[in-house]
C-alpha cells in the first residue's frame, strides 16, 4: 500500500519554471524584463495546462518586496518589474511558482539572484 502510494505520488504531474532575464544586475531606476518557461518534468517539453504563474522580488533575506501574477500562454511567461530609488544597493532574488506547486511538499519553486544598484 505504501509502495503504491508513493508511485501515485510521484507519477503525479510537476512543473519547473525558468527565468531569462534581460542581464543580472539593474539601476534602481530600471525594469526587470524576463521570459519564463513553465516545463513539464516528466516529458520535459513546455508545459501548457499552466496559466497563472506568480513572480516575486525578494529582498538579500528572502523577504518579500513584491509579488505579481503573470499570465503563461502555452508554457511562456513574458513580464517586468519596475524598479524605483526605494531599492537599496544589493543582492536580490526573483522567487517564480505556481499554485500547483503548492500542492507538493517539495518545494518546486524557483529562485534566481539579481543584482540592483541604487544610483542615486
Amino acid at each position: 500500500l505504501i509502495s503504491k502510494s508513493v508511485n501515485n505520488y510521484y507519477s503525479l504531474v510537476s512543473e519547473n519554471i525558468h527565468l531569462h532575464f534581460n542581464k543580472s544586475s539593474y539601476l534602481s531606476n530600471e525594469d526587470i524584463w524576463f521570459k519564463g518557461y513553465v516545463v513539464d518534468k516528466k516529458s520535459k517539453g513546455l508545459n501548457y495546462e499552466t496559466t497563472n504563474v506568480y513572480v516575486r522580488i525578494l529582498d538579500k533575506d528572502k523577504n518579500e518586496i513584491i509579488s505579481k501574477l503573470f499570465l503563461a500562454q502555452n508554457g511562456i511567461i513574458i513580464g517586468q518589474f519596475k524598479l524605483d530609488e526605494s531599492y537599496n544597493s544589493g543582492k536580490y532574488y526573483m522567487h517564480t511558482y505556481t499554485n500547483f506547486m503548492n500542492n507538493f511538499e517539495e518545494d518546486e519553486s524557483s529562485i534566481f539572484s539579481i543584482e540592483i544598484i541604487n544610483h542615486l
